[in-house]
């Protein structure tokens, strides 16, 4: 009885220090674990940001040095095409100052031909009008006075 009882308490030491060697490697074990994990987090990270900063230079360098470099040589194409548009618009303004003048001057004189025209043009239909009516005066005394004439008198015309 007594030995059975020696083995009971030897196998329960035994269960205690296994379980206290199980709690202690258990921690180690975890211990280790999180320190590995923490490092390897930290490898990671640390080479996510190398890579970062890789991509970011090769941005900085590439296409946003490209991109810059064109909107740098856009804002000169429009200087340029201002400076065009400015002198283009100051050209116009000189020609229409210049020309403006000699336009009027042209404009008053084909009006004054004009008006000649129509005076003229007036003038002649007066004269027309009233050839017509001399005319028309001859017809009707050669009709009601005597036969018809054999030849026209032109200078009645």
């Amino acid at each position: 009885n007594h030995i059975h009882q020696k083995s009971a308490e030897e196998d329960k030491m035994r269960s205690t220090i296994y379980a206290e060697l199980s709690d202690k490697i258990n921690e180690e074990y975890q211990a280790r674990f999180e320190t590995l994990w923490e490092a390897k987090a930290h490898d990671v990270n640390r080479q996510i940001d190398a890579q970062w900063e890789v991509k970011e230079q090769q941005f900085i360098n590439g296409p946003r040095k490209e991109l810059l470099e064109l909107i740098e040589a856009l804002r000169n194409e429009i200087g340029v095409l201002q400076e065009a548009k400015d002198c283009a618009e100051s050209e116009n303004r000189h020609l229409i100052g210049e020309l403006l003048p000699s336009l009027r001057s042209h404009i008053l004189h084909q009006d004054g031909l004009l008006q000649k025209q129509k005076s003229d043009s007036d003038a002649e239909i007066s004269r027309l009008k009233g050839q017509w009516a001399r005319l028309q005066a001859v017809i009707a005394q050669s009709s009601s006075s005597s036969p018809p004439p054999t030849s026209i008198d032109t200078d009645a015309l």
